[in-house]
């Protein structure tokens, strides 16, 4: 995850975007052209369970440094913090039953249906509609009839006869 603070920099159109802003000294922005991460961070394990105000992760640096490595890690964390504790839930309610992740259709974007696809997966769900999250992080892939494909029958009960004809054996979890 820190991966992106070992690697920032600031590249050439995010500098001239800064300076035709008029807000920068020059001196200020030869600063941030070489401007490096360096310092040190602590986290915890991915997994690891953590509580409300205890620290999941440190880092040692300069105080201009300290903000923009604490924004990107913040992003980096909290909506799949959010969402692991949100799975993590319907995992425990759902008790023995199965529970899976439909969320791509409703997601803020395929960044975001990627993380919420990993992180249910990480709090337990047994699989995910999002076919390229299934690829990349190795999920197992679910999921039901497109509604486009209901739509283009006449009739309702005709998509589901042909459905279950081409797909006669239903998967089981």
């Amino acid at each position: 995850m820190f991966s992106n603070l070992e690697n920032f920099a600031l590249d050439e159109p995010a500098l001239d975007y800064l300076s035709m802003q008029d807000l920068f000294t020059p001196d200020f922005l030869k600063f941030l052209e070489k401007l490096r991460f360096t310092g040190d961070v602590w986290a915890l394990p991915e997994g690891q369970l953590f509580f409300k105000d205890n620290p999941f992760w440190k880092s040692l640096r300069r105080l201009l440094k300290l903000s923009w490595s604490r924004r990107l890690s913040s992003i980096k964390i909290n909506l799949q913090s959010l969402i692991v504790t949100k799975a993590a839930k319907c995992v425990h309610a759902a008790g023995k039953r199965v529970v899976v992740d439909f969320a791509l259709r409703r997601t803020h974007g395929i960044d975001v249906g990627m993380k919420v696809a990993r992180s249910s997966y990480l709090a337990g769900f047994a699989g995910t509609s999002n076919v390229l999250a299934g690829k990349r992080y190795e999920i197992p892939i679910v999921g039901t009839m497109a509604h486009s494909f209901v739509s283009s029958f006449g009739d309702e009960i005709d998509a589901f006869r042909s459905y279950a004809e081409a797909f006669q054996k239903p998967q089981l979890y």
